[in-house]
């Protein structure tokens, strides 16, 4: 199939950024860490991303927290959406959310986080393959106790992804995350921002993402744990290339 000059400039413009991407991941993989106020090279959005029946802003947009539905979407959790935030808690020793929408290609998952109560883990499983996904962890630091601090980290990663700083948060605030992936194929390329500034960047094969128990493949999925409570404001998401369809039909 021939491509457009549009699609042509859009599919080299993503090539390339995967390899920079890939080549920079060589370096972070050796010790060596990014420029924590770099910003990482990707497609803009285009006519050929797929949102399926999925309602999005004029940027590409996809509310994310209405679409949860507690007697579907929720295993042993609590979720109380008021219109703008959604308050996350659990009432089993683990408990998750699953977004009910499949994602398949490269994305931006956005949100303001704040946890208000942090013993064990609040994170975010971000889909990579079919059951493939990283997950951005932020858990107290005071083991069986309730902490005034928690640390983030980035897992199912080999090897794994080095902050270049600071990676701390201060239960009670709120803090901005924005989390990119790129796929192309065989290879993937992951950026993670508190705040706008870099927590993690990595780059490899998809077979080294480690593959995860997940309510539904290809999902966003939240999980947290006993005397842990958090807020998510503004959960959204939006496709640089590929497609996203709803698992249910309303």
């Amino acid at each position: 199939m021939v491509c457009s000059p549009r699609q042509c400039a859009l599919q080299r413009a993503f090539l390339a950024a995967v390899a920079v991407v890939a080549a920079c991941g060589v370096a972070w993989a050796q010790g060596h860490t990014p420029d924590p106020d770099a910003p990482i090279q990707l497609p803009k959005p285009d006519d050929n991303v797929a949102t399926a029946s999925l309602t999005s802003d004029k940027d590409g947009w996809i509310a994310l927290a209405p679409l949860v539905q507690a007697d579907r979407d929720l295993q042993d959790a609590g979720w109380k959406w008021d219109g703008k935030s959604a308050v996350f808690s659990a009432g089993k020793p683990r408990a998750f959310v699953s977004i009910p929408v499949r994602i398949a290609g490269s994305y931006e998952l956005q949100t303001r986080v704040t946890i208000t109560r942090a013993k064990e883990v609040t994170a975010i499983y971000l889909p990579i393959a079919d059951t493939r996904a990283v997950v951005l962890g932020m858990k107290g630091d005071r083991g069986n106790s309730e902490s005034p601090t928690a640390t983030i980290r980035l897992s199912g990663l080999k090897p794994e992804a080095e902050p270049p700083g600071d990676v701390s948060m201060t239960i009670g605030n709120e803090y901005a995350l924005s989390c990119k992936v790129l796929v192309d194929g065989n290879k993937v390329a992951i950026e993670i921002r508190r705040d706008g500034r870099v927590l993690f960047q990595w780059a490899g094969d998809v077979a080294q993402v480690a593959e995860q128990s997940l309510m539904r493949p290809g999902t966003v999925q939240l999980e947290t744990a006993y005397y842990s409570t958090s807020q998510f404001t503004d959960l959204r998401l939006r496709m640089l290339s590929g497609k996203v369809a709803p698992l249910f039909s309303e």
